[in-house]
């Protein structure tokens, strides 16, 4: 067995950006995944990858974490494709003083936000469930008026 192996084998982007974020180096993943070729990349500001959004965060948070921790992780961003399609990634980098590089990790998060955004919806379907039944239970079905037990309850409410 061979322990031949490169950092395009790894199922992340990895990215090395200068101390002017320039980027000089970029695995195989960014080409696979994202339409990437590191010839359109290196040395390319990496600010060009992220939305505006993702920029104006990386500005305010992610360079002070930086200079005072050496290294963040798990902050979820927005990537640029080539074709300039938005895609959730999870970031993880390191500073470098000595070298004067940032090393980036970067994991697609779109499952993730896809999962998130369904979970969203049935906690949605599930509260107007709830509403419905509450309605069910505190109304007469002939005459949609409140039922004896809700006009009790009512009234105990505002007599105490």
């Amino acid at each position: 067995m061979s322990n031949a192996f490169t950092q395009d084998d790894f199922l992340c982007g990895c990215l090395v950006a200068d101390s002017e974020r320039k980027i000089v180096y970029v695995n195989g993943y960014f080409e696979r995944e994202w339409g990437w070729t590191s010839a359109l990349l290196l040395g390319k500001n990496s600010d060009s990858l992220f939305t505006r959004s993702s920029c104006i965060f990386y500005e305010s948070y992610i360079v002070p974490v930086l200079s005072i921790q050496k290294r963040f992780d798990e902050i979820q961003l927005a990537l640029l494709s080539a074709k300039g399609e938005r895609i959730p990634v999870i970031a993880n980098a390191r500073l470098n003083n000595e070298q004067y590089l940032t090393f980036w990790s970067l994991f697609s998060a779109t499952k993730r936000d896809r999962l998130y955004e369904e979970l969203v919806e049935a906690r949605n379907a599930l509260h107007e469930q709830s509403l419905a039944l509450k309605a069910l239970s505190i109304t007469d079905e002939l005459t949609g008026l409140l039922n004896r037990r809700e006009i009790k309850h009512r009234a105990e409410v505002i007599l105490n």
